[in-house]
């Protein structure tokens, strides 16, 4: 199963806060959680970008499985995954049951954030 490190949803969190609190999750070697994959949801870019700027925001393309994103007997959260179809950015999202995120995860290219999280990285 897959791991990722995951983010509560506050209002107005975006892509680029997660993606900071990731990367300081990492810099303290927080541990990962793992998760089970609910449904794999394939959006326009335009929609992905749309959901990226405020996560809180609950949308229509995950709503139908919103109810069956709780946690399992085993503990295990199962997710709904948000994959974009022009590149391979993925947001994932917990929601407890309810109609909106309450913890989210981003993943991108395994090399993309390896290149970003490397102490030889320009970008650090």
């Amino acid at each position: 199963m897959p791991f990722c490190h995951f983010s509560k949803v506050n209002k107005n969190i975006s892509w680029s806060k997660i993606k900071a609190n990731t990367l300081l999750q990492i810099t303290n070697n927080c541990k990962k959680i793992e998760y089970l994959e609910l449904t794999a949801i394939v959006i326009s870019k335009l929609e992905f970008d749309t959901i990226c700027k405020d996560i809180s925001i609950p949308n229509l393309c995950y709503q139908k499985f919103a109810f069956q994103s709780i946690a399992g007997v085993d503990g295990i959260w199962r997710c709904i995954i948000l994959q974009n179809t022009q590149d391979t950015r993925k947001i994932i999202l917990y929601t407890a049951g309810r109609i909106y995120p309450l913890y989210a995860a981003i993943e991108e290219s395994e090399k993309i954030m390896q290149l970003k999280t490397s102490p030889y990285s320009m970008n650090n």
